[in-house]
Order: structure tokens, then C-alpha cells, then sequence
């Protein structure tokens, strides 16, 4: 479609041009944290998604490979050999607060707990729950409480994982998470 046209000579023309931030790249204007979200969108690429885009929505896949770093160049990369499928996370989504804390806190020195979006949790082995908003209260199987243990994310168990190996999984967090309520043993 036009459209599809659009999407890839614009990502084509974005890699010979120097980088701006936002940044045009077809009908979409992206602002390059990682993974890129829009800045702004012109309403032809409104119309080819089902629920409405808004500003600060999250590029989370292209043709449904998910990114390594989600930088700028390997959004463009992608985004120039694009084929059908674009996917974007909300704003304020649950998945995405999670990844952009658990970033941040990779960039901070090691803490005895960290607040990850919706979540806080103390670096014990397993780490243990300290607060989760209410929120998150539904993305969750069932309510999780103070000193609840986060044992696995991504399908990986944490036990046994560093403050660092686990904010690396969490920052690339695809909806699953495993939590134990406080009074289960954890193997």
C-alpha cells in the first residue's frame, strides 16, 4: 500500500539524513528513547491500526521481531525493510513502566530495593515484593502483596540471579512475570 511506501522511504530517507530528535520517518514522528515512542502522527497511519495512536505510544515491534537495543538505527534499519506489522504499547502501559524503570535502575548504583514503575521490590534472593501499585493489581493472576516473592520473569527463575541480571530480563520484559505469595517455599 501507499502507506507501506511511505513507511519505508521515509526510514531510508532518516538513515542518509543526520539524526533529529523528534524525527520524521514517514507518518510517524519519533522521539528516539529505547525502544523509540511517537511524538506525533499524521492521520493516514491513524487509519491502519484499529485502536487510536496517541503521542508517547511505544514502537514495541516491527513485522513482530522485537529489538535488541531499539536505537535508532536499528529502528530505521528495520523500519526500511518493513514487510506488514507494526506493534505499539500505550503509554503508561504496565510492560512499558516496567522496562523504563528496570533501564533507569540499571544506570543507578546497586540498592538495597528499587522502585520499578509499578513495582518495588527488595533484592533478596528471590526478590521480595515491598509495594505494587494498585494499578498493576490486574496484570497480575492473583493480588500480590507485600513480601511476595518475584521468582520468575520472561520465563526465567530469578533465584539466584543477581540485582543486575534481573533488571537486564526485566528491561526486556514481555508480559510474564511469576510471583509467589510469602508463605510458598521457593525451590
Amino acid at each position: 500500500s501507499s502507506f507501506d511506501g511511505k513507511l519505508r522511504a521515509g526510514a531510508v530517507l532518516a538513515m542518509e539524513g543526520p539524526p533529529s530528535d523528534p524525527e520524521w520517518v514517514g507518518p510517524f514522528q519519533f522521539r528516539w528513547t529505547e525502544p523509540p515512542s511517537l511524538a506525533d502522527l499524521k492521520p493516514e497511519a491513524q487509519s491502519q491500526f484499529p485502536k487510536p495512536l496517541t503521542p508517547g505510544d511505544v514502537l514495541q515491534s516491527v513485522d513482530e521481531r522485537r529489538w535488541e537495543k531499539g536505537d535508532r538505527d536499528e529502528v530505521l534499519r528495520r523500519l526500511a525493510n518493513y514487510d506488514c506489522r507494526l506493534s505499539f504499547t500505550p503509554a503508561g502501559s504496565f510492560d512499558l513502566e516496567l522496562r523504563q524503570a528496570a533501564r533507569a535502575a540499571l544506570e543507578q548504583p546497586d540498592a538495597e530495593a528499587d522502585q520499578l514503575g509499578p513495582i518495588t521490590v527488595q533484592w533478596s534472593d528471590p526478590p521480595t515484593v515491598l509495594w505494587v501499585a494498585e494499578s498493576a493489581q490486574r496484570h497480575f493472576k492473583r493480588r500480590v502483596s507485600k513480601g511476595d516473592k518475584l521468582v520468575g520473569s520472561n520465563g526465567q527463575a530469578l533465584k539466584s540471579l543477581s540485582r543486575k541480571q534481573i533488571l537486564e530480563l526485566l528491561a526486556k520484559f514481555d508480559g510474564q512475570m511469576q510471583i509467589a505469595p510469602e508463605e510458598c517455599p521457593v525451590m
